[in-house]
């Protein structure tokens, strides 16, 4: 049996020309000068990101001025990471943006924006989502949602005594279509607020359903090993979630499926199984998919997905 159509939210690329405005700086390190000689270990930043020069001369003598970091990648100059004021939009990496007290930024899609993915919260108290349409104003408003650490269950008992477990991200998937409009996200918290991935993107669904089986590997990062003396040494470290499945394909979809994957070999997604469960609804990249073309009608697809998420 099938338990829910495939969902996936296909991110947009947020850059400079989607940025309108935010509260974060950017002032990381000093930005890169034409006219500045830069020797070993500078860092600087260029194009949202920051930069470390990796020599101050060659061997013919030449020195650091001049070399523009991005056109001279992996000779005068290495990407180290992206500023902090990008950091959350970096999907490919574990990056965050992090600000005493929260952070708004301001967004201009260009499209109708479907879904928000705010993941990897920490000592955030609350977030909010709006989208204002230049014609008819404010046509979204989340809301101040409070999270951070919350009861696990529902009951009283939970409530009173139960243990409290930590709120670190939210997901909308039920914008309304203003093609126009312009996306605000307010996250508040403490001093150490911090959120590790904002992703926007729109919303595509694929197949009949995914079938009964879906596994939910952990892969771990942790170091389990024995001493001199035979005692087990055991050190918690990272571990990342994924996800494997079977999807029963209409064949009609075929040909666009097989587009829509190949035009986004390694770019990071939210897949989302089924939504009753939370462990089935990863951001992550799929690393396998495998069609049966078995059927006059139908096409079952299996897919792996492995999470980007180190928890």
């Amino acid at each position: 049996m099938r338990a829910h159509t495939l969902t996936i939210t296909d991110p947009l690329v947020i850059g400079p020309a989607q940025l309108h405005a935010t509260n974060v700086p950017e002032a990381d390190y000093p930005v890169w000068s034409a006219a500045t000689t830069y020797t070993l270990a500078n860092r600087v930043i260029f194009g949202g990101s920051i930069w470390e020069a990796l020599m101050t001369s060659d061997t013919t003598g030449a020195t650091n001025i001049g070399r523009q970091p991005d056109l001279t990648r992996d000779i005068w100059w290495q990407r180290v990471r992206p500023t902090n004021r990008w950091g959350a939009f970096d999907t490919r990496h574990s990056t965050d943006t992090a600000q005493a007290g929260g952070f708004w930024y301001e967004i201009d899609a260009g499209y109708s924006v479907g879904a928000v993915h705010i993941l990897g919260m920490t000592d955030c108290t609350s977030v909010r989502l709006r989208l204002t349409d230049p014609v008819d104003g404010l046509v979204y408003d989340s809301g101040e949602l409070a999270v951070g650490f919350q009861p696990d269950g529902g009951d009283w008992w939970s409530w009173l005594f139960g243990q409290l477990i930590e709120i670190d991200e939210q997901h909308w998937t039920d914008l309304p279509n203003y093609p126009g409009a312009r996306l605000r996200i307010d996250v508040e918290g403490g001093p150490a607020c911090a959120v590790d991935t904002i992703m926007i993107g729109q919303i595509v669904t694929w197949g009949r359903g995914v079938e009964r089986g879906l596994r939910l590997p952990r892969d771990s990062f942790s170091r389990m090993e024995e001493d001199l003396w035979g005692e087990v040494v055991l050190e918690r470290r990272a571990f990342i979630r994924g996800m494997n499945f079977n999807l029963l394909l209409p064949n009609s979809q075929l040909d666009a499926f097989n587009r829509f994957i190949d035009e986004r070999d390694t770019v990071v997604m939210f897949w989302v199984a089924t939504d009753r469960f939370t462990s089935t609804q990863i951001m992550g990249y799929y690393t396998r998919v495998d069609a049966s073309m078995d059927y006059p009608e139908d096409t079952p697809v299996a897919i792996d997905v492995r999470g980007m998420k180190r928890n």
